[in-house]
């Protein structure tokens, strides 16, 4: 029996704009290379709406539960992050960050490709 693994290399735009707009917390950037692009979408992202940016959930915290003083406030707020989700992927910013991300899934679509034999290899003697 040959077993045969298939990846389908895809980008999930709502996680990629999560993720750049939290990536950065503590000083760190997913990438060191594009972090000027990554901070210009995050300095739009901000200015389209501070509140919003601030209610994705890896950026919230107690203090901004406080603040809101209910947790069904804060369940309106994140009830509105599709629409402004949406905003974001419209913008040119959004489209560079995109544009970096896809020329990264090709990559590493290339490697799998590229390394399948010896990738196979390696998966089948660990499992």
């Amino acid at each position: 029996m040959v077993n045969t693994m298939t990846l389908d290399f895809q980008i999930n735009q709502d996680y990629l704009v999560a993720h750049t707009l939290v990536s950065t917390d503590g000083g760190h950037f997913s990438s060191e290379e594009h972090k000027q692009d990554i901070v210009a979408f995050q300095d739009y992202a901000w200015e389209v709406s501070g509140d919003l940016y601030n209610s994705i959930p890896e950026r919230t915290n107690v203090e901004m539960l406080l603040k809101l003083g209910s947790f069904s406030e804060y369940a309106k707020r994140v009830g509105q992050l599709d629409d402004y989700f949406a905003k974001l992927k419209q913008s040119k910013k959004f489209k560079i960050i995109f544009e970096q991300a896809e020329k990264y899934r090709q990559f590493c679509e290339s490697e799998w490709n590229k390394n399948y034999e010896k990738i196979s290899k390696i998966i089948s003697d660990l499992t």
